[in-house]
């Protein structure tokens, strides 16, 4: 009889012990999963998962030209900005961030803009797209541009010879 009184208690302080280890694995995952997400919406979003913090939002507007937009999005990445490209039917680009980010923004684009005044060719190799990087929408302008710059048209219009008889 006290030995069955012994083992109950036991059991009891077992199952007791079982239940607090489970509640405590629960709360750290539960925890990490909060910071993994905290972590992981960082970058680039897009637009509903832009939408869903509660902060007020800011937009640029930078045309569509030479710069790299894949080096943009990276340097805005590593700075730990949430943002989201948004491409206008005019060729310009919208850069939607948070105002929380306002400074880390205006921080990064006047570190571009220094790094400009102290090096510009290295600056001009790292921000401007490299000829393979282009799209071929934008080699074709390019071509285009160079051809009007030298006097010459990019395309001649050719007309119908004679038949052969």
């Amino acid at each position: 009889m006290e030995q069955e009184h012994i083992m109950d208690r036991s059991q009891r302080v077992a199952l007791q012990t079982g239940k607090q280890l489970l509640q405590l694995l629960a709360f750290v995952i539960h925890q990490s999963y909060k910071k993994y997400k905290e972590h992981s919406n960082h970058g680039e979003q897009n637009w509903r998962q832009f939408n869903e913090s509660g902060y007020s939002k800011d937009m640029r507007e930078f045309l569509e030209g030479e710069v790299n937009l894949d080096k943009v999005k990276k340097e805005l990445k590593k700075s730990g900005v949430r943002f989201h490209f948004k491409k206008e039917t005019d060729g310009k680009y919208q850069i939607w961030f948070e105002s929380k980010d306002h400074v880390v923004l205006e921080n990064s684009i006047n570190k571009a803009i220094n790094d400009i005044m102290k090096d510009p060719k290295k600056a001009k190799d790292e921000l401007l797209k490299k000829p393979h990087e282009k799209t071929p929408k934008e080699q074709m302008a390019a071509i285009v541009k160079d051809q009007k710059a030298k006097g010459k048209e990019a395309v001649t219009k050719k007309t119908k010879g004679k038949a052969i008889s």
